[in-house]
């Protein structure tokens, strides 16, 4: 799930960038396909991913034959469907050299983007009994980590931006993230449950490292390389620092006994 999560946020944070890639400073040879080109790869590897989590790969099947529109796991999948199918339309209307239809899809696919980011709070909503996992503040959250990652990832490409305005938009979305967690650290929890729920966030280790503050020491760097005008490299440190934070926030929410 942690993984997933990463890859998801990185698909649907470069479709909501894609409208403005050009004047963020994407050079304009790769500002008309390569978002949507990224945004299909990463999609496709977290789509692989939520079918091997399911261990039975053939039950993926019943979330359309059988559908239970209650749960967010079906809805999640049918706005992953139609975020690939926008990202196809657009990458297929500008390969026919209709660039006005292909830029209208982009935008509704700023939409489909954050949604495909943000659906996982409601999923995430529906555990009962996790109530870290119950923060209204989830959805904006992963909606600025998305940004983070897609912001991180698209700034490789934009080398020769001189406003490096990627670094802006890397800034914002990660100055959002570190607010937003610790908000969630250290605001007063109306129940025991998420109480050591947060406690346990320090205990979540990742091999011999312990997961959060290692994450924090990761986002530091990423900033320091924004700072130190690095920000075509800023996607190492600031993907291994989301995949340092998704799973101390994952299993801290499991900690607490039911």
């Amino acid at each position: 799930m942690t993984l997933y999560l990463v890859t998801k946020g990185i698909a649907a944070g470069v479709a909501m960038l894609a409208p403005f890639a050009g004047r963020l400073g994407l050079p304009t040879n790769r500002a008309g396909w390569l978002p949507e080109v990224l945004a299909l790869i990463f999609i496709g590897i977290t789509g692989i991913l939520l079918v091997e989590d399911l261990k039975k790969p053939l039950a993926f099947i019943r979330l359309f034959t059988r559908p239970n529109w209650k749960s967010w796991l079906v809805k999640g999948a049918w706005i992953i469907n139609a975020f690939v199918a926008i990202t196809l339309l657009s990458v297929l209307f500008r390969w026919l050299g209709s660039d006005v239809l292909a830029n209208i899809l982009r935008w509704i696919n700023v939409l489909a983007g954050a949604a495909v980011a943000g659906y996982t709070a409601f999923l995430f909503n529906q555990c009962e009994g996790r109530d870290l996992w119950q923060s209204k503040l989830l959805l904006p959250h992963l909606i600025a980590q998305a940004l983070m990652c897609g912001a991180a990832v698209l700034a490789i490409w934009a080398l020769n931006s001189p406003d490096e305005a990627f670094s802006g938009v890397y800034l914002f979305a990660a100055i959002s993230h570190v607010l937003f967690a610790a908000y969630e650290i250290f605001r007063r929890h109306h129940t025991d449950n998420a109480t050591q729920a947060v406690a346990g966030l320090d205990v979540v280790r990742i091999g011999p490292l312990p997961a959060l503050r290692v994450s924090v020491v990761l986002v530091l760097i990423s900033l320091f390389c924004i700072f130190l005008g690095l920000s075509h490299f800023v996607f190492i440190p600031a993907l291994l620092a989301l995949l340092m934070y998704e799973p101390a926030f994952i299993r801290a929410g499991q900690l607490p006994p039911l």
